[in-house]
């Protein structure tokens, strides 16, 4: 039973990857911000944004 529930782990893992997409679905970007009030700071980014 404990391998039952390893392999349904790692089956919800791999979905979980893609399971991060925007309103647009498709799957963000993860800029780095450039501001003087954030520097190096990681942000999920739509790619459509300001289009």
């Amino acid at each position: 039973m404990s391998s039952r529930s390893s392999n349904t782990g790692r089956n919800n893992s791999s979905s979980n990857r893609n399971a991060l997409l925007c309103h647009h679905v498709v799957r963000p970007l993860l800029p780095v911000s450039l501001t003087k009030d954030n520097p190096g700071r990681r942000f999920w980014g739509c790619v459509y944004y300001d289009v």
